[in-house]
C-alpha cells in the first residue's frame, strides 16, 4: 500500500466563504432548472406543434444570469440540458435542447448585461433564440430545410412562453431582492 507521500497529490485549498457561497447557488439553481424540467413533464399544452413547451426551467437559467457570473450561468444551463436530458429524454432530445440553448444563452447572456433591459424581454429574446436553434439543428439532423416552415408557429409561441418564464424569473428575483 502507498503512503500518503508516494501519492504526489497536490492538495487543494479549502474554498473561500465567498466560493462556497458561488458553488451553493449554482448548485441550488441547476437543481431547481432540474426540477422544473420535471414538472414541465406533467404540463400538457394545448398545441399539437412538436417543439413548443414553456421552458420553465430557463427560469433559473434566467436568475443564474443576474444572481451570478457568466461562468455560473453557463454550468446552470449545461447542467439543465445534460440532466434533463439524461433523466427525461434521448440523445436526440438532448442534442436539440443543445442547440437551442447554446443560442439562447449566448443571446441572454450578451442581452443582461444591458442595464435597464427588462429580464421579461431577455426571456423573449432567449425563448425566439432556442426554438431558432432547435430548428436549425433539426434541419442538420433531418437534412431536409423544410422544418423551417415551423419557425413562424414557433417563434410566436416562444413570445408567449417567453413572457410566462420571464415574469416568472422576475418574480423570483424580486423575492430574493434581487430585480433590475
Amino acid at each position: 500500500m502507498p503512503s500518503p507521500s508516494d501519492l504526489h497529490i497536490a492538495a487543494q485549498p479549502p474554498l473561500t466563504r465567498d466560493e462556497a457561497r458561488w458553488w451553493a447557488r449554482v448548485g441550488v439553481l441547476a437543481s431547481l432548472a432540474l426540477v422544473l424540467c420535471y414538472i414541465e413533464t406533467f404540463i400538457p399544452l394545448p398545441i399539437p406543434i412538436p417543439g413548443i413547451k414553456l421552458g420553465l426551467a430557463n427560469i433559473a437559467v434566467l436568475v443564474a444570469l443576474e444572481l451570478l457570473d457568466m461562468k455560473g450561468a453557463a454550468i446552470v444551463a449545461v447542467l439543465k440540458v445534460l440532466a434533463a436530458g439524461f433523466l427525461f429524454g434521448n440523445p436526440l432530445m438532448m442534442l436539440y435542447s443543445a442547440g437551442g440553448t447554446l443560442l439562447a444563452f449566448a443571446v441572454m447572456a450578451a442581452l443582461s448585461r444591458i442595464r435597464g433591459l427588462s429580464v421579461v424581454l431577455v426571456a423573449i429574446a432567449g425563448a425566439v433564440m432556442h426554438n431558432i436553434g432547435q430548428v436549425a439543428v433539426a434541419s442538420l439532423v433531418l437534412g431536409t430545410p423544410l422544418v423551417w416552415y415551423s419557425a413562424p408557429v414557433l417563434v410566436v409561441a416562444a413570445f408567449a412562453t417567453g413572457a410566462v418564464t420571464g415574469f416568472a424569473a422576475r418574480y423570483a428575483l424580486d423575492c430574493l431582492g434581487e430585480s433590475r
